[in-house]
């Protein structure tokens, strides 16, 4: 089969680790980059790829099987709605927008181009939790009880990146809660948010949360997100069922950015396969719609503005 062509649009700190990870593919192939910055373009002309200052270039000059959108969170609907009226199929960087508005609208505007649309929850291709989600899914292992999800970066980040990020609770809680929501199979029905004091460049946001989801079939959720986690970041899921306990350690100081890399590989094969005829296994827009209406509600519970719209 014909490698497929992935182009990217944004080639910065995301950009760069997707561009990290597909290097290692034997299915699909990146051979352009759209990035604005010249100092971030001279970079990825160094690392061999082609570079364009916009998307028109780009898919005027290459022929593309379908293309990542590694953009700043707030300019994921506008770029997501330029590609999808070109016609090519889009991997887009969670969370699909700043707010459950927008991902409806990417959702909306790639099924009126008939354009398919993956959104890159990439815990989904962890495969410890696949076969978790498997044997939830199939009953093996009982009813699901609790789930622990925890999200705790080394540092906090820049101020640009809060600004454009939609904080954390955009930024870091949706891969939490789409997280328990894929596992458990249920959706979300109530929450519950506490906060540690802002710190100090932090004014519309926090580095540290606490949030409980109560789940509709009664499974109940823990979302814990920090900025303070010294050494390296740590992603951890905890899954308590009627037959089985299990803890897995998706990221820690020890393991770096392997499974991160390893699974954001195996997330674009699987869109790959999906665009050209196979099954879909990613997250849908509808599912970062449904993410992004709890992560606000987790916002606006904590006292904080909730990002624009729902």
């Amino acid at each position: 089969m014909p490698t497929f062509n992935l182009g990217v649009v944004g080639g910065g700190r995301m950009g760069q680790m997707h561009l990290r990870a597909l290097s290692a593919s034997n299915q699909l192939a990146v051979t352009s980059v759209v990035e604005p910055f010249e100092a971030t373009a001279e970079k990825l002309k160094g690392m061999g790829y082609k570079v364009f200052p916009n998307l028109e270039q780009m898919v005027n000059s290459e022929n593309l099987d379908g293309i990542l959108v590694a953009a700043p969170t707030d300019r994921h609907l506008q770029v997501i709605t330029e590609i999808a009226n070109t016609g090519i199929s889009i991997l887009s960087e969670k969370p699909c927008g700043l707010n459950s508005d927008q991902a409806r609208q990417a959702g909306e505007i790639c099924s009126k181009n008939g354009v398919k649309l993956q959104v890159a929850y990439w815990r989904r291709f962890i495969p410890e939790l696949k076969e978790i989600a498997r044997k939830i899914s199939s009953g093996e292992i009982g009813e699901v009880h609790f789930i622990n999800a925890t999200q705790w970066d080394e540092s906090p980040p820049r101020k640009e990146f809060r600004l454009a990020s939609g904080g954390i609770f955009v930024d870091m809680a949706v891969h939490e809660i789409d997280q328990i929501r894929w596992l458990s199979g249920q959706e979300v029905i109530s929450t519950k948010t506490s906060i540690y004091p802002q710190t100090e460049d932090s004014k519309g946001d926090t580095d540290s949360t606490q949030s409980i989801l109560e789940m509709s079939g009664g499974a109940i959720g823990l979302v814990s997100l920090g900025r303070f986690h010294t050494g390296g970041d740590l992603v951890s899921a905890e899954i308590f069922t009627s037959k089985e306990h299990t803890r897995i350690d998706i990221l820690n100081p020890g393991t770096g950015e392997k499974p991160q890399l390893d699974a954001l590989r195996l997330q674009a094969e699987s869109f790959a396969n999906w665009v050209r005829g196979g099954a879909q296994e990613g997250a849908t827009s509808a599912d970062a719609e449904a993410a992004l209406d709890i992560a606000n509600q987790l916002k606006a519970n904590a006292g904080l503005i909730p990002t624009g719209g729902k």
